[in-house]
């Protein structure tokens, strides 16, 4: 059977070596996040990661979209059956002070050579959003 999926734009955010991350907590579970969200109505993938990182980075300052890092369906399905399919572009950030926005509880930096404490800590992260963070940094 055909599967229905909403698709969504993730834009990992890069200040020089470092990449940033953002900790949600959906029903007492917390997790690494991505800046990013599903299209609405007619947007395009760039109108739509533009809103969500102005919307969820109020702080952010002067940034230019890059290429695609990866894309990843989602390991579970949505509240209302459906799948996601998220699409991670690079996002070359000048340095700014993270301001964020009442989605996230709290941000952290990573370098390359933090990526592996993400697979062992106690905040799970998605393998795509782990897959994307070091596609970024591998350069």
């Amino acid at each position: 059977m055909i599967k229905d999926f909403n698709i969504g734009v993730k834009g990992v955010v890069k200040v020089k070596d470092k990449c940033l991350i953002l900790k949600s907590v959906k029903n007492e579970n917390s997790y690494w996040d991505i800046p990013g969200g599903r299209i609405d109505d007619n947007e395009s993938l760039e109108d739509t990661l533009k809103r969500e990182l102005s919307e969820e980075l109020p702080s952010l300052g002067k940034y230019s979209i890059g290429k695609i890092l990866n894309a990843y369906r989602l390991s579970h399905d949505l509240k209302d059956g459906k799948g996601l399919l998220l699409v991670f572009y690079e996002i070359e950030a000048d340095d700014f002070d993270v301001k964020l926005s009442q989605e996230h509880v709290e941000f952290k930096w990573v370098s390359i050579k933090d990526l592996p404490d993400l697979l062992t800590s106690e905040t799970p992260i998605e393998k795509g959003y782990y897959e994307a963070l070091e596609n970024a940094l591998s350069v």
